[in-house]
């Protein structure tokens, strides 16, 4: 299996080292073939070494797929986790353009090892525990202390309950919005103010 001219850079445009050479061919074998099929065999083809020389830096395929869901951890918590955490509620809209405003290429960058691990973590325990505790746990901590910040500047008045439900509804925009600008296009207008609609924070 040759290296592709459309092998993803998620990685290696953070660190340009071997392991990230390695993860981003992981991704490029994984999103083809799923987690199961794929083999380390391919992945080595990809980076151009041998099979025994891949296992000098990962043990196994699962140390791989566990690797990458902690990259997809730290690039999301060092790109939005900030943004998220700096939002004032007087300027929520904004953070909300400020999120979106490169989704074309968030979206070329982030979709395939996204997809790679959330397809493997919903066949895996062990993934899907590793996923919902580096990846959605630390942005749904983070949720969990906006909604009820934005929600009283807008006079929202809601209980525990509603605002776990909120806070699910906030994040299941954001990421139905960024799959479906991958599924037709980015040809959409800012999803922001259907944001701010659909969970009531608007001034009347």
């Amino acid at each position: 299996m040759e290296r592709l001219a459309s092998e993803p850079r998620f990685f290696r445009d953070a660190t340009d080292d071997r392991k990230s050479e390695i993860l981003d061919a992981a991704v490029a074998v994984f999103s083809e073939k799923g987690y199961d099929a794929g083999s380390m065999r391919e992945i080595a083809e990809i980076v151009g070494v041998s099979e025994p020389a891949l296992y000098r830096h990962f043990s196994s395929k699962e140390d791989i797929c566990l690797a990458l869901i902690t990259g997809v951890s730290a690039r999301i918590k060092s790109e939005v986790g900030p943004l998220l955490d700096a939002a004032e509620p007087s300027r929520i809209a904004e953070t909300f353009e400020t999120i979106f405003v490169n989704r074309t290429e968030a979206v070329g960058s982030y979709l395939p090892v996204v997809r790679t691990v959330m397809i493997a973590s919903m066949h895996s325990p062990v993934f899907r525990t590793a996923f919902r505790e580096s990846v959605a746990g630390p942005i749904l901590v983070r949720l969990e202390r906006l909604v009820p910040v934005v929600d009283a500047y807008y006079g929202i008045e809601a209980d525990a309950g509603d605002v776990s439900l909120r806070v699910r509804t906030l994040l299941s925009m954001f990421v139905g919005q960024f799959i479906t600008a991958f599924v037709v296009g980015d040809e959409l207008t800012s999803p922001t103010e259907t944001f701010m609609r659909v969970m009531g924070w608007t001034m009347n």
